[in-house]
């Protein structure tokens, strides 16, 4: 059974009638996408229209008529007068919002870390400080460079860094270039903040720190 067959059988036991011959156009131009989308941050929902499983993202139809309304998946939504276009720059936005605001809950403890370093470094590295915290707090991250050169001052000063609370992006080639080039020692300390994900991304690209 391919896809598309496995799709349409899912549809069918929802609205038994969805794909009765010449059905299905009627039936897609009746509902409308509201504009409403939800990033649950892990792929825990699942899709009111087809009934697949493991979404992460969610967007609202609603019936033209009855006001009936159901979250559907990325894939469903295509059927809504969604494009695809519209619907990837739903969800890079709703990850930039999550990103910023598990950015913002963090602010404090990475302050409070830096704050203990920042008496004990060179006026030219608690400028560095100073600005490093500054373009945490626009990108809600810090490059592979950046966290390795906080981590080691840290260790430096005697301070052991909590690195979970350090977001750290891998979004670019650059940025993964950068992990990649580092020091073993340096690597080992900045793979300590990599989520499950990355780790698992990093392998990949064969971006190892435990030699």
């Amino acid at each position: 059974m391919d896809d598309q067959t496995a799709w349409e059988k899912r549809i069918q036991q929802r609205f038994p009638t969805l794909l009765d011959k010449g059905s299905e156009a009627e039936f897609f131009a009746q509902w409308i996408f509201t504009g409403k989308f939800v990033d649950h941050g892990a792929n825990t929902a699942v899709c009111g229209l087809c009934g697949n499983q493991k979404l992460r993202y969610h967007f609202l139809i609603a019936h033209r008529e009855t006001g009936e309304a159901v979250w559907v998946g990325s894939q469903c939504v295509l059927n809504f007068g969604v494009s695809k276009k519209r619907m990837t720059r739903k969800q890079s936005e709703a990850r930039r919002a999550r990103n910023a605001a598990a950015a913002e809950e963090k602010i404090p403890t990475i302050i409070d870390q830096l704050q203990q370093v920042y008496p004990l470094v060179t006026q030219s590295d608690q400028r560095k400080l100073r600005w490093l915290v500054g373009k945490f707090q626009q990108t809600g991250s810090f490059s592979p460079q950046d966290a390795a050169w906080v981590f080691q001052v840290m260790q430096i000063c005697g301070i052991q860094p909590d690195f979970e609370v350090f977001p750290l992006s891998l979004r670019t080639k650059k940025e993964k270039a950068e992990l990649a080039g580092l020091p073993l020692n340096a690597r080992r300390l900045v793979a300590a903040s990599l989520t499950e994900t990355q780790k698992t991304e990093c392998r990949k690209l064969g971006i190892r720190w435990d030699e």
